[in-house]
């Protein structure tokens, strides 16, 4: 879900802990492939709510398009979520190049846009904050939430994707900082298009434009097929495609209740508590002492959340928790009969 995390997520991490949020991608980056060695994703509770995630995802992507290409005039992004429906409603897969393609020009776009923040000095001089721990803990279910399908397939291909997904991160994260300085950049609630502002390339408006309608018809896209792939795997009745015309419709839900960054910050803490759960149950059951290390980590950003979606989050692992004790008694009941 990296879409949403780049678009938008500088901004509040910004804001909360500076030049520290750096340092929260990287251990962001490290607790999801440590994450991998212990599985229990296909369980139902992160199943659930990895369809809330995609949700909050797609509203993100969305309130993204009308933020930067077309301010105060939603119907750009309704467009982004018709074509999107529209292709997967026909079954059309698009072949593996082309996305390769479209990929890498938005890689090309995002390189421009930093290499030209780098290249004037900014207007605020560079003073970089000391390192606040904190700060690095409330950032992370932001970076955890960004980071997030980026590394999937293989546990050797999902390392190099993790690694490449978090490298591009940092290098847009750093461009941010260095041109608009955290102040700015944490009130600005376009990034990318503010960091060409002030580096006097506005040139480049048009292509970062493509870049977001791309990086939105493909995250979209993708969104609503895991939708549907998470309603079946919840046993919910009805086909895949018809859940990800229903994905379509809880993402239109979703964005009315709160700005694309609002959103964002949301997430963030789903997102802590869909890492959360298979730390817990690998705790439980004694399956890998490292997810003990990732659930302090984890817990850590919990409690340092902002106090409006502090309770959200903390059910979400309470339930977590009463998840993991309950599979634990069921295994120990099914030891016991045996």
């Amino acid at each position: 879900m990296i879409g949403a995390g780049l678009l938008l997520g500088f901004a509040p991490a910004a804001q909360t802990a500076g030049w520290s949020a750096l340092v929260g991608i990287p251990i962001a980056g490290l607790v999801l492939l440590a994450l991998l060695r212990v599985g229990r994703w296909a369980e139902p509770f992160p199943v659930a709510l990895g369809l809330l995630l995609r949700v909050l995802a797609g509203a993100a992507v969305l309130g993204a398009v009308t933020v930067y290409v077309a301010p105060g005039q939603p119907v750009v992004a309704f467009g982004v979520l018709a074509v999107a429906l529209a292709v997967r409603a026909s079954g059309y897969q698009p072949p593996a190049l082309a996305v390769q393609l479209l990929t890498g020009l938005v890689l090309a776009v995002l390189l421009a846009v930093v290499a030209a923040s780098f290249a004037i000095a900014p207007v605020v001089p560079f003073e970089p904050n000391q390192l606040d721990p904190l700060g690095v803990a409330r950032v992370l279910g932001l970076f955890l939430f960004a980071l997030l399908g980026v590394g999937t397939g293989e546990r050797g291909s999902a390392s190099m994707a993790l690694g490449g997904g978090a490298f591009a991160l940092l290098a847009v994260g750093a461009a941010a900082l260095y041109q608009l300085g955290p102040a700015r950049l944490g009130l600005s609630p376009a990034p990318l298009r503010d960091m060409l502002a002030a580096a006097d390339a506005t040139a480049l408006g048009g292509l970062l434009d493509g870049a977001v309608l791309v990086i939105a018809v493909i995250a979209v896209y993708w969104l609503l097929g895991g939708i549907g792939t998470a309603a079946g795997s919840l046993g919910l009745p009805g086909i895949a495609a018809i859940w990800s015309t229903v994905g379509g419709l809880l993402i239109l839900v979703a964005g009315l209740f709160g700005t694309p960054t609002e959103l964002l910050v949301l997430a963030g803490c789903v997102a802590l508590a869909w890492c959360g759960w298979p730390a817990l149950r690998a705790v439980y059951l004694d399956r890998s002492k490292l997810a003990a290390g990732c659930l302090v980590v984890l817990a850590i950003a919990l409690a340092a959340q902002p106090v409006g979606y502090l309770g959200v989050a903390a059910l979400l692992v309470l339930l977590a928790a009463a998840g993991a004790l309950a599979a634990r008694r069921t295994n120990r009941d099914q030891l016991t009969t045996r």
